[in-house]
């Protein structure tokens, strides 16, 4: 094999050149067909796509880059409704529920329903119902069952809560205006259809412990308790809470028996804002004239006063503090 020798001087130095950019446009070839560029070719390549984006930035007149804000145009903006103020509305049916409504024109609508069933109405042998009942919300009834109320509520944006003191159970939902009848719709299905499937209601004693030690573990809430229990000596010193010696001894005939007797028309106010009252009175004459009557009557309150030790305390409560 003969090797030929590049001449010297200027004509070597061309001949190098030729030949350095007759490899690199060879290798540049190449690169392009496996799908990738060398350094120098990336630079070239750049330098190549940004030529005709400078000669467009030199055709957009300047004025194209001033912010300026568009001109203001009498008379262009909606006038402004004035919408008259509502004053509140109370209407007592004839079956003794009583509702009430205060329209504010908020698109977010409350409903709640006010029942006389707290605590205080529970006797010896159901203590601690009401507080499985306020766990009770999302089981199945005859018209939905649990899975269709978890969902529907959630699939509106709405919330669907409950609580409770020693006179009274709210069952309380919020939503936007438009999806009232939506929500109303689960409301009437949890409080005057619920079912108590005995297993399901045997699955709540896990969660009907963890929300007792929560809220035990709330000062405020063990002075309550102990405050109610050592000033009465019956039906408002019944605790908020299930006893420990009750939980998983509540059955479904018991939760079915304490809605028939506290769940009733005349124990019962329904309470909205930002809804027309026409629609709640509506409400409450189609689907809460299930039970009428006032139901059983509670035993009366007697106050005792005095003060009780660690170990009455526990007896009373299912506790000891």
């Amino acid at each position: 094999m003969v090797r030929r020798r590049r001449p010297k001087g200027k004509e070597g130095r061309r001949a190098g050149q030729a030949g350095k950019a007759d490899r690199f446009r060879c290798r540049f070839r190449l690169c392009r067909h496996l799908g990738f560029l060398p350094r120098e070719g990336r630079r070239l390549a750049a330098s190549a796509a940004m030529k005709p984006l400078l000669v467009l930035a030199r055709c957009i007149p300047k004025r194209f880059y001033s912010v300026q804000a568009a001109p203001k145009i009498k008379g262009s903006a909606a006038p402004r409704v004035q919408l008259p103020p509502e004053e509140l509305e109370i209407t007592k049916l004839s079956s003794g529920l009583v509702i009430a409504s205060l329209e504010n024109y908020c698109p977010v609508s409350s409903i709640g329903l006010f029942i006389k069933a707290g605590s205080r109405y529970e006797t010896s042998s159901n203590l601690g119902t009401s507080h499985l009942l306020r766990l009770a919300t999302s089981l199945t009834t005859k018209g939905a069952s649990s899975f269709k109320i978890v969902t529907g509520i959630d699939s509106v944006a709405a919330n669907l809560s409950v609580t409770a003191t020693r006179e009274n159970m709210v069952y309380s939902v919020e939503c936007l205006r438009d999806y009232i009848d939506t929500v109303l719709e689960y409301l009437i299905n949890v409080t005057t259809a619920p079912e108590f499937r005995t297993w399901e209601v045997s699955e709540l004693t896990t969660r009907l412990k963890i929300d007792k030690e929560i809220a035990f573990h709330i000062p405020q809430a063990c002075v309550l308790e102990s405050l109610h229990a050592a000033a009465y000596r019956n039906a408002l010193a019944n605790s908020l809470y299930c006893p420990d010696f009750m939980i998983g001894k509540i059955t479904s005939e018991q939760l079915h028996e304490y809605v028939q007797n506290n769940f009733t028309s005349g124990r019962m106010a329904l309470v909205g804002l930002g809804v027309s009252h026409a629609d709640l009175k509506q409400v409450g004459e189609q689907f809460l004239n299930i039970r009428s009557g006032a139901g059983m009557a509670g035993e009366k309150a007697k106050y005792r006063g005095g003060k009780l030790q660690p170990s009455t305390l526990a007896l009373l409560t299912g506790r000891l503090f």
